[in-house]
């Protein structure tokens, strides 16, 4: 999501090629400043390759996108491949390619067309979908080296996932304040804090909540599949 935003916004800002060549050095330290772990790389290889297709007027699909990002970080590193993180957040981003539109065509289905068209239940429709079809994709990673699954991620996620631009965009400004007038940005912090505790108290609310979690050591069938 924040490398997304840093390559929308440099192209909404500054156009297709200039934006391209204004967003890859941020990205980029976004990247470095967060450690490269598998899934921010993935982000950045993915987000590079679909702005460099859409600066120069080249076609570009998730899946090729997706391949390609996997190809380079396994050509630097083979034992990439095993890293659980970057198991999952390929599947994951996986299971949302595959998944999303239909989850949400069902979705939609069941609801009448003015209330599918309504803005904030679109949103929230649109949510439920990503968040169930990223979970779909995850499963059998998860399944297999932690032998649970979450029954309410769906729910968990759509209930916090409004919390993370709240986060980086306080995160960010509070930056360019700090440059600006360091004792207001020393003032405002508290607002990505209290936005963090409320992020980190919703999850824990939520895997409180009475079979959150499944194990699977306790359906063999389940595990099998």
């Amino acid at each position: 999501m924040h490398i997304g935003f840093i390559a929308a916004a440099g192209v909404y800002l500054l156009g297709r090629k200039h934006g391209m060549i204004a967003a890859l050095p941020v990205m980029l330290f976004f990247g470095m400043s967060t450690g490269m772990n598998p899934p921010v790389l993935r982000a950045l290889l993915m987000a590079a390759i679909a702005l460099g297709a859409f600066a120069f007027d080249r076609e570009s699909d998730g899946a090729t996108t997706l391949s390609a990002a996997l190809v380079l970080i396994l050509a630097f590193d083979p034992t990439a491949i095993l890293s659980v993180s970057l198991q999952l957040s390929f599947a994951a981003v996986a299971g949302i390619m595959l998944f999303y539109s239909p989850i949400l065509r069902t979705l939609n289905a069941f609801l009448p067309i003015r209330l599918a068209e309504n803005k904030a239940v679109r949103g929230i429709l649109m949510s439920l979908a990503a968040s169930l079809s990223a979970t779909m994709g995850s499963f059998p990673i998860s399944a297999i080296y932690f032998d649970r699954i979450s029954v309410i991620s769906p729910l968990s996620n759509l209930a916090v996932l409004w919390m993370v631009p709240v986060i980086m965009a306080s995160g960010v400004i509070l930056v360019f304040a700090a440059l600006i007038f360091p004792p207001a940005a020393a003032l405002l912090t508290f607002i990505p804090a209290y936005a963090s505790k409320g992020f980190i108290s919703l999850i824990y609310l939520f895997a409180g909540i009475h079979l959150s979690s499944v194990s699977l050591g306790n359906y063999p069938a389940l595990a099998v599949m």
